[in-house]
């Protein structure tokens, strides 16, 4: 895989991650202040989110640490420190996904929404803080790499 292509990866998939992030804060949105009807539309979305977001992210977190790192800290190893701190961040996000889809089968069983917000708005700060750890530290080294190795 060249230099280019990783780029080109990590562009599509923050991309991609925009459009949960949209639908994730367009469903926390709807569960405030409405009628209970719509909170559980909305707590309903955000299910079916959660689950289409752990997915992905289990398995774009597994090529990025298997396939992707890998193969950066070999051609520029100036990037080691932070690629570390993303597998880190890995790590936090899966685990606040256990805890958010915990938290939507608690309002499942019970009908009370208790940590539903402040935990989904972690949620989606945790991952745009991820996204822009690639878009700002990674894309300009990997683009700056591909520019000498023309």
């Amino acid at each position: 895989m060249r230099i280019n292509e990783i780029g080109e990866l990590l562009r599509s998939k923050n991309a991609a991650l925009q459009e949960y992030l949209r639908a994730l804060d367009t469903a926390l949105n709807q569960t405030r202040g409405g009628s209970y009807e719509q909170c559980r539309r909305a707590l309903n979305a955000l299910r079916e989110l959660c689950g289409l977001l752990e997915q992905e992210a289990w398995q774009n977190f597994r090529v990025e640490e298997t396939v992707l790192y890998p193969l950066l800290k070999q051609r520029c190893p100036e990037l080691r420190k932070s690629l570390g701190r993303l597998c880190e961040e890995h790590e936090i996000i899966l685990q606040k996904l256990k805890e958010f889809r915990a938290e939507l089968v608690h309002f499942n069983a019970n009908g009370e929404s208790r940590r539903v917000q402040p935990l989904g708005e972690e949620l989606a700060s945790l991952l745009r803080c991820h996204g822009s750890h690639e878009a700002d530290e990674i894309l300009p080294l990997l683009q700056e790499y591909a520019e000498k190795s023309q």
